[in-house]
């Protein structure tokens, strides 16, 4: 029995990484460089100083050419004030999972690499964050994704235990981490895509966040 539903972020609620991915590759292209969909990928549910790491590696610079802090400042400003004029993009199902784990009394947490604050606005900008219980930003932990450790604070959090907790996320990281944490998860594809050995364990393959009422629904009968 699933008693709580623990959410990742940026590409499984909201379609950041593709919008976060086009400025990145903008900003990056004004310095004559060429940030491709592959980093994009490899830095999928890493933490800064993960990608921080990749993104030097990847384009064969160092600081003083252009750091990722600098490219990830800008980012995160104009993805602000998009957001706050256009309003942030969900995505498809989301509001239609959150009504339905309202109505079976399931609680809801977000784990995610962003910060706690950031995590806050976005869900306020979406006016979603009534249905949230408890919020893990990458702040509050020690050791990121792939580590389990922001899914069991998240468990914690929402008073579940880790077995009884469903993960859903996008990125191949997130999925593995919540492997290791003992815990029910389903893939929901954006840019990600993790490998065969990964996806074996999983619950399920949802192609979109409406489709994991139809598991939940299947899953509480059982």
């Amino acid at each position: 029995m699933i008693q709580a539903v623990i959410f990742d972020m940026d590409g499984l609620m909201f379609d950041t990484e593709r919008v976060a991915y086009e400025m990145l590759h903008d900003i990056c292209a004004r310095h004559g460089l060429n940030y491709t969909m592959d980093m994009k990928r490899r830095m999928c549910g890493a933490n800064f100083d993960a990608c921080t790491r990749i993104f030097r590696e990847e384009l064969g610079i160092d600081d003083s050419v252009l750091t990722f802090g600098q490219c990830w400042t800008e980012v995160r400003e104009r993805m602000e004030t998009e957001f706050t004029t256009q309003g942030i993009p969900c995505k498809p199902g989301l509001k239609e999972l959150l009504d339905f784990l309202q109505g079976q009394g399931i609680g809801v947490a977000v784990a995610s690499g962003s910060s706690a604050a950031v995590v806050q606005r976005y869900l306020d900008t979406a006016g979603v964050s009534a249905y949230f219980s408890a919020i893990v930003g990458g702040s509050d932990i020690k050791n990121p994704k792939p580590a389990p450790d922001c899914f069991l604070m998240a468990a914690e959090r929402v008073g579940a235990q880790p077995a009884d907790c469903l993960v859903l996320e996008d990125s191949a990281r997130g999925l593995q981490a919540a492997l290791r944490a003992g815990m029910h998860a389903i893939w929901v594809p954006d840019l990600d895509v993790p490998d065969e050995q990964t996806t074996a364990k999983l619950d399920a393959v949802c192609e979109t966040l409406h489709d994991v009422i139809g598991w939940l629904q299947t899953a509480c009968k059982g």
